[in-house]
């Protein structure tokens, strides 16, 4: 066997052992679980996977940031420990904003003026988080847009059509049994319309 076989055979078993990977840094992935919405968090780092450490137990909140990056609903729970040991640790995530759309949009207890660093750290909290997310996010999801912003949509023109409102990234409709002319006249005004005459008008025919 030739220097350069034997060193082409070393680099192989070498990058297996390391979990190298065509991952991006930052991204994230769940493994170990019972379908591709639950399992223990990982990050990617230098093309590996590696654990995500924590010195609090997570909420919601951490787990519906792993549950957006991943493009699956927000509605997630988080437990502290489970499916197999963590060897590596990338990221320590302790809060987010539940506003985030990434882990490395969070803050640890090491970094509280600045979001959470990759790096290789000795996690003696919780290292194995899993988390399960939900269905993924419908197409009237689009993550973008801002809480408590509204629209009109399946009307004939800009002016008219079945009232919206953005919550967590996500439009949905309008209930109210009693919605009257001063209601639609809010609606127009936060529009940028007119608050006044054929643009207030209220009609309980969907679009």
């Amino acid at each position: 066997m030739s220097f350069f076989t034997l060193w082409l055979l070393m680099s192989c078993i070498v990058g297996t052992a390391l979990g190298q990977t065509n991952c991006t840094d930052g991204d994230v992935h769940l493994v170990g679980g019972t379908s591709p919405l639950n399992g223990r968090v990982e990050v990617c780092y230098h093309n590996q996977w590696g654990g995500v450490c924590s010195y609090r137990t997570w909420s919601q909140y951490q787990a519906a940031v792993v549950c957006r990056q991943l493009g699956y609903s927000y509605d997630a729970v988080a437990y502290s420990d489970g499916y197999g040991d963590v060897t590596t640790t990338f990221l320590i995530v302790d809060y987010c904003d539940i506003r985030a759309d990434q882990l490395l949009g969070c803050y640890s207890y090491y970094s509280p003026s600045g979001p959470s660093t990759l790096g290789y750290y000795t996690c003696s909290g919780y290292s194995n988080i899993v988390v399960n997310c939900t269905q993924p996010i419908p197409e009237y999801c689009s993550g973008t847009c801002t809480n408590g912003s509204i629209r009109l949509v399946g009307g004939h023109s800009p002016y008219e059509g079945r009232v919206e409102v953005c919550v967590e990234g996500c439009w949905g409709t309008v209930c109210s049994n009693d919605f009257d002319a001063s209601d639609a006249s809010v609606v127009c005004h936060q529009l940028g319309f007119s608050s006044f005459g054929k643009n207030s008008n209220c009609y309980d025919s969907s679009y």
